[in-house]
């Protein structure tokens, strides 16, 4: 934990390392609909062995810290068929008057925005990746994420053009 100006802070991962719910608390109801969300998958859940104690407390503590939002729904195509499946839902809901009054259910409904969420495999960061904060680290993984984005707009420029 770090203190800052009298707050104690601790790293957002311990409670959620990949906070849709946040995100989508923020949008408006035309982005939900719309907006391409990206996440960026540093740490994914399968990955290689490791050789020896050291790893093998490593690759614990960042199973720990694995993406919970994906694991839920089984992976990132079952992310995407939960917001297909909501905005389905939306859809059949429509005029039903007693429904459109009910908070729970607006909460529900702007989970639609999982079906525009993308996963980008980035591959694995080195053992201790996932607690290396120093500049090299950090560049490091910035570096991936980057190379992971470059290649999914590739592949998407290719389809566009083949479509």
């Amino acid at each position: 934990m770090t203190e800052i100006d009298g707050e104690t802070y601790i790293d957002g991962g311990v409670f959620s390392n990949t906070p849709l719910d946040m995100l989508i608390a923020m949008l408006d109801e035309d982005q939900l609909d719309r907006l391409p969300i990206f996440v960026v998958d540093l740490f994914p859940a399968t990955d290689a062995i490791p050789k020896n104690l050291m790893e093998t407390q490593n690759r614990m503590k960042e199973i720990t810290y694995e993406n919970r939002v994906l694991a839920d729904f089984g992976g990132a195509d079952g992310l995407a068929a939960h917001g297909a499946m909501v905005c389905d839902l939306a859809a059949s809901l429509k005029g039903n008057a007693k429904l459109a009054r009910n908070p729970a259910l607006h909460a529900l409904l702007r989970q639609r925005a999982y079906a525009n969420v993308q996963v980008l495999n980035a591959g694995h960061a080195p053992f201790s990746g996932d607690h290396d904060f120093s500049r090299g680290g950090v560049m490091e993984r910035r570096e991936r994420g980057s190379a992971a984005a470059e290649a999914w707009l590739r592949k998407a420029a290719h389809r566009a053009k083949a479509a």
